[in-house]
């Protein structure tokens, strides 16, 4: 199963989901941690999120500005 049809599963109960950067692959590609709270959660999880990305170092990297080079094989 891929990724995004995991993503819209959760849409689909209702709960609140956020998607944030929480890293780099090894082409330098931005990867996505998906947090999802309760019903009527969203003020935990917006910020459960801003804490993730001040304690990860990441809130000084955005917007991640896109880096040069090829497109790695698919």
């Amino acid at each position: 199963m891929s990724g995004s049809t995991l993503n819209s599963g959760i849409t689909v109960t209702g709960s609140p989901a956020l998607a944030i950067p929480c890293g780099f692959d090894s082409y330098g590609r931005p990867t996505g941690l998906q947090l999802v709270g309760k019903p009527r959660g969203e003020a935990a999880v917006l910020q459960a999120a801003a804490l993730f990305e001040k304690l990860m170092g990441l809130d000084k990297l955005l917007p991640i500005d896109p880096k040069p080079g090829t497109v790695p094989p698919g």
